[in-house]
């Protein structure tokens, strides 16, 4: 899987794309980019070192601030 080609190509089909380097920096970008009433979707063939349960909690904790 070549994901700097799949976001070229999503790119020059005009989407906005951020890499993420680590799991922690996708959890920190998300955070930071999710707004009330956004929905995020994760998707992996593995546990993703736990990003969605991570990203709920981080999410849940922001709410409750």
């Amino acid at each position: 899987f070549d994901r700097a080609a799949l976001a070229d190509d999503l790119r020059a089909a005009g989407v906005a794309v951020a890499l993420a380097d680590s799991v922690d920096d996708a959890l920190d970008r998300a955070r930071a980019l999710l707004r009330p009433d956004d929905v995020a979707v994760t998707m992996s063939s593995g546990s993703f070192d736990g990003l969605p349960q991570r990203l709920l909690a981080a999410l849940g904790a922001a709410a409750d601030a």
